[in-house]
């Protein structure tokens, strides 16, 4: 019974072996894989290529600075991503920042000049103002003055005629003279006056002319100090070197 079962075990494991034996894939060693069933479909197929080399960029940017000086910082390297408007580097600004500060200093005191001769020039007009209502005044006084002589002189003529006929007393002629003499007086002190007058606001004028000029030197100035600053800001604004475009830094 014993070498029954035994016989029958030993049949079994060497069926199973030459089964296992027949019915492996291709016959092949138990460490090949095995054959795997799927579904057939479209796809792309990807091809990997391996190589060796130096990579050239398809664009080279040379960034540089419009300014020379020293360098102080730089702020990018070797193989460093970079955005367009990126600071990569800056220059000593410090003398440029000074140039900045002396040209707004002077365009604040060209501005406060201007507004000092425009100031002026309101002075000037409003002196003017006065010496024209002054000179109708005295033009109006002049008018009156006349009249008056005219009227003392008429009052003389009639005592001188009733003088020669004894008609009136010689004071009341002298009295007559003296009134026409105070008023001729009068009249050539008025005169004067109005011509004083006159002169003066021909010099007023000369003057008005003279600080609009100044006015306008003035502006002409302020201009230029302008200029001056904005020249030292767009240098201050170029001592930051900064990438023209997107990219990587390959030098």
């Amino acid at each position: 019974m014993r070498r029954f079962l035994f016989a029958t075990i030993v049949v079994a494991l060497i069926g199973g072996a030459l089964g296992l034996f027949l019915w492996s894939p291709g016959g092949g060693s138990a460490a090949d894989a095995p054959y795997r069933l799927a579904t057939v479909d479209r796809g792309a197929i990807t091809a990997s290529v391996r190589a060796t080399g130096t990579l050239n960029p398809v664009t080279t940017v040379l960034v540089g600075s419009q300014l020379s000086g020293q360098v102080v910082e730089i702020l990018a390297d070797f193989n460093s991503q970079v955005k367009e408007g990126q600071v990569v580097a800056r220059l000593d600004a410090t003398q440029i920042r000074a140039r900045r500060d002396a040209a707004q200093a002077d365009l604040e005191q060209a501005r406060a000049d201007l507004g000092m001769r425009r100031a002026g020039i309101d002075r000037i007009r409003a002196t003017r103002l006065r010496a024209e209502a002054t000179l109708q005044d005295l033009s109006a006084q002049r008018e009156r003055v006349m009249a008056q002589l005219a009227d003392a002189r008429r009052v003389l003529e009639r005592q001188t005629e009733l003088v020669s006929r004894n008609i009136a007393s010689q004071a009341g002629f002298e009295t007559a003279k003296t009134q026409a003499d105070v008023q001729k007086a009068t009249l050539a002190s008025v005169e004067a006056q109005v011509a004083s007058q006159k002169a003066e606001l021909v010099g007023l004028e000369a003057d008005l002319a003279l600080a609009e000029a100044q006015v306008k030197s003035a502006e002409a100035v302020i201009l230029q100090r302008q200029a001056k600053l904005r020249e030292a800001e767009v240098d201050l604004s170029r001592s930051d070197v900064k990438s023209p475009v997107d990219g990587v830094v390959v030098q």
